[in-house]
């Protein structure tokens, strides 16, 4: 197997925002990403995750100025944002998502109902996952990443869309029924199909005719895009 080994610049060193870039190992034959997290154990965890995914790690990064440099030049398959030390994880995401091409990106977060995450998932960030969440979880979020399909982990979902109050515009009202609003605020909330036929005395097989429906409208195949969707749509406030 043949390797390339990179390592940054005198000039680059410097410019780095109290971080440091690791030397990029790049596997020509296999996926690769940048992951960028201000904790080497942290960034060591997500390249366990990513290993046995088929995914090299190409870059190494602790600042959001470094990850976005990594991905201007590494133009890795994927970048995985986690906490960085020159900002927010948003504003890690919005340097990357600045690159083009725009990589595929993952952003991690730290705690439940991050209110972040309703603005990462309007600038297209393909999966938002907890920072401290289960090594399943994540690996899960990446795979379905790494297929083109955008990704909100549950315990994220209410930071979605904040108070969870719906949008009610002439526009949004002709795109949605009334009950199919509903059915996208209980997705909001993390309800199962099970809750909300509950919650509404509906059978199961109707509360997923109506699911079927609202995805059909959004254009999208499951639930968390159906939130991703929305919130790119303003139909969630």
């Amino acid at each position: 197997m043949n390797h390339f080994a990179w390592s940054p610049s005198r000039r680059e060193r410097s410019d780095a925002c109290q971080g440091r870039y690791c030397e990029a190992i790049v596997a020509r034959d296999e996926l690769q990403a940048v992951v960028a997290d201000e904790l080497e154990l942290v960034r060591l965890g997500l390249a366990a995750v990513l290993g046995p995914l088929g995914v090299g790690v190409c870059g190494e990064c602790r600042s959001g100025r470094e990850a976005a440099d990594l991905a201007a030049f590494m133009l890795p398959d994927l970048v995985i944002v986690g906490a960085v030390t020159d900002g927010s994880t948003l504003d890690c995401l919005r340097r990357v998502r600045e690159v083009r091409p725009v990589p595929r990106t993952i952003g991690l977060f730290g705690r439940a109902g991050d209110p972040d995450a309703a603005v990462a998932s309007s600038l297209g960030v393909d999966g938002l996952a907890l920072r401290t969440g289960a090594i399943d979880d994540l690996a899960g979020v990446i795979e379905l990443v790494l297929k083109d399909e955008t990704v909100v982990v549950r315990e994220l979902h209410a930071g979605l869309v904040g108070d969870l109050q719906l949008a009610t515009t002439d526009r949004e009202q002709s795109l949605l029924s009334a009950r199919e609003r509903e059915m996208l605020g209980f997705l909001a909330q993390g309800r199962t199909n099970r809750e909300i036929a509950a919650t509404l005395s509906l059978s199961l097989a109707t509360v997923k005719s109506h699911l079927v429906h609202l995805y059909a409208k959004l254009e999208v195949s499951n639930r968390n895009e159906a939130l991703a969707r929305a919130v790119a749509l303003g139909l969630l406030g």
